[in-house]
């Protein structure tokens, strides 16, 4: 485990700041604003404390309600996985990554402390790390489970993990769960709530994701 100066930096970077996490998860920002989700520039020189493999997360909103139609009944959940050391060595490979969705998660209190919620959707993939050090990944969940049932509202915990695997080895994985082998590198992450409501305006809907993206470009 990471001790020091360079954990309680990486702590406290897990998740990206709202307002950017929003701009990450519209096509219609400039991808300059994305670039900058990387906390640490392609270069021989990077920064040690975040050099490692690190699943950044995020959302365009915190809250939503499935019961609005197309985009804003969906929250869209992203990640971007950032590994500088092993582009700046020119170790390109691939991060198998997987989401898990758990919930409604109980008020939290002493007895309620350390308990997870049920996984409600799973969604996996892979992508690619190469000379930016970095991959975006990311799913619209549109508040279902896994066999297609609105979940019931309340607050939900999402994270991504993600296991990575340099070309040079030899590997028939095509799932995170197929990476267990000793000496894998497996991303650092924390994860972060999501709110489903019952019912919202469908013009508030949309006004939470301009207040969001408003907070970016003010920036």
């Amino acid at each position: 485990m990471e001790t020091g100066p360079c954990r309680n930096r990486l702590l406290s970077s897990f998740v990206l700041p709202f307002a950017l996490a929003a701009s990450l998860a519209s096509p219609g920002i400039n991808a300059a604003i994305a670039a900058s989700a990387s906390t640490a520039s392609v270069h021989p020189e990077y920064d040690e404390c975040e050099a490692g493999f690190i699943a950044f997360v995020g959302s365009d909103v915190y809250q939503f309600s499935p019961a609005l139609p197309a985009e804003l009944g969906a929250v869209r959940l992203f990640s971007v996985l950032s590994y500088q050391r092993t582009a700046a060595m020119g170790e390109y490979g691939r991060a198998f990554w997987r989401l898990e969705i758990r919930g409604p998660l109980e008020e939290k209190s002493s007895e309620t402390d350390g308990i997870k919620g049920p996984v409600v959707r799973l969604a996996q993939g892979v992508a690619r790390i190469e000379a930016d050090g970095q991959a975006r990944v990311e799913y619209a969940w549109n508040g279902r489970d896994a066999g297609g049932k609105p979940v019931a509202p309340g607050r939900y915990e999402y994270t991504f993990h993600a296991r990575f695997i340099p070309d040079r080895e030899r590997s028939n994985a095509s799932r995170y769960e197929d990476l267990k082998a000793a000496g894998v590198d497996e991303a650092r992450t924390s994860p972060r709530e999501v709110i489903v409501v019952d019912r919202m305006d469908a013009i508030a809907a949309k006004q939470l994701r301009t207040d969001a993206l408003a907070g970016v470009c003010q920036k």
